[in-house]
């Protein structure tokens, strides 16, 4: 809220208390590198960047820090590391989108079986995995429970019910997979372009900036 009202400081210090341990502390130091990006503290917005990639390199807020760390540097003037940070940052997810891509293939060929599924669903959301998370444990309890004595006297009507919902389940699991991959490989997409926009901003300033002929791209 105080990001979007351009209130930069409130923002850093309330984003400042998020717990270590909050599955939104990534999001949360995201907001503080941000936050000093916009204040124009790119010393700091790099410091801050730097240990979210370093803490959570699997994070895609650690995406969205490596392109804007580049932005920083080249903030900074410091326009090799700018290169070097946006290269790295292309290759990093350059690679990530090779595995989305198998895994949204391993998801449509294999579906999803919710009695081997401990941690079914790695959705962009910690809200929507959970609440996903906590239907799958359901239905595990009600497929155990289906096997007790008591359970006998209903015998197959039961047994069809609870694979036909799980059947059920599987399908609309399996689409909220399937396009939380694509949202997220989508979105890398879009920061390689914008990495690979920054390499050549960068070498055009660095070569303008410290003598040479300027480059010019037709």
């Amino acid at each position: 809220m105080f990001i979007e009202q351009n209130r930069y400081q409130e923002a850093i210090s309330a984003l400042g208390m998020v717990s270590t341990r909050s599955p939104f502390f990534d999001q949360a130091l995201f907001g503080i590198g941000w936050s000093y990006m916009k204040l124009e503290e790119h010393v700091k917005a790099i410091v801050v960047f730097k240990d979210l990639t370093e803490m959570l390199p699997e994070s895609s807020y650690a995406y969205e820090a490596r392109v804007t760390m580049g932005y920083s540097y080249s903030k900074l003037k410091a326009y090799t590391k700018a290169v070097d940070n946006y290269r790295n940052s292309l290759e990093v997810s350059s690679r990530q989108i090779n595995l989305l891509t198998q895994k949204m293939e391993t998801v449509k060929l294999q579906g999803i079986d919710l009695n081997q599924a401990h941690k079914p669903l790695a959705l962009e959301s910690p809200e929507e995995a959970d609440k996903i998370r906590g239907i799958v444990e359901k239905y595990q309890d009600l497929t155990r429970l289906s096997s007790k004595d008591w359970a006998q006297p209903m015998g197959n009507d039961l047994k069809v019910g609870l694979k036909d919902l799980g059947r059920r389940f599987s399908s609309v699991f399996q689409n909220l997979i399937l396009q939380s991959l694509q949202r997220q490989r989508e979105r890398l997409e879009e920061l390689s372009i914008q990495a690979s926009i920054g390499i050549a901003k960068n070498l055009v300033l660095e070569k303008t900036e410290f003598g040479g002929e300027e480059l010019v791209f037709e």
